[in-house]
């Protein structure tokens, strides 16, 4: 492996084996992410392309994609196809934009709910054992900044809202 983990130089890799979700309609249990057939060619569109629009059906845990997505940008993972992250690092600048902020399914609730949840399982299964370096995060209702010196933001979307400092992700 040319720097660190297999796990912080593979999305895919690191979603379908060490991304656990939640079974929300179905009584909360925490599930493995489901390797679904079109997961791979997702985490390959979220790499190769710098506009994504995923059109898609209830349940099919694309938003928990997502998440992970942020997630693991934010803790250096990296990929040559993208220039800008084509090395493992920190200081990364994400931002979550939901319509809402703070109500359900609003930019906070996919930060707490979403993203915090899978930070956490991570570090409960010791992700550290198999991605050396992992940053330790502290997350707070509307961001997590992680040791490494990335940011995760939460914000209302409409005009206006996310202009300002340069972002990895938004």
């Amino acid at each position: 492996e040319k720097h660190g983990s297999p796990y912080q130089s593979d999305f895919y890799r690191f979603l379908t084996e060490w991304v656990h979700t939640k079974d929300e309609a179905g009584g909360g249990d925490e599930l493995q992410f489901p390797d679904y057939p079109f997961v791979r060619d997702l985490c390959d569109d979220l790499i190769e392309y710098q506009l994504v629009f995923i059109e898609k059906s209830r349940r099919v845990v694309a938003s928990w994609l997502v998440c992970a997505f942020d997630l693991w940008l934010a803790c250096g993972g990296y990929d040559p196809r993208w220039p800008s992250i084509a090395e493992p690092g920190g200081d990364r600048q994400i931002i979550i934009s939901a319509l809402k902020h703070k109500e359900v399914q609003g930019s906070c609730w996919f930060l707490e709910r979403r993203i915090k949840y899978i930070y956490e399982s991570l570090v409960a299964r010791d992700i550290a054992s198999v991605w050396p370096n992992f940053p330790k995060a502290v997350f707070q209702t509307t961001n997590a900044a992680f040791e490494n010196g990335s940011m995760i933001d939460a914000v209302a979307s409409g005009p206006n809202k996310v202009i300002g400092a340069g972002a990895t992700l938004c």
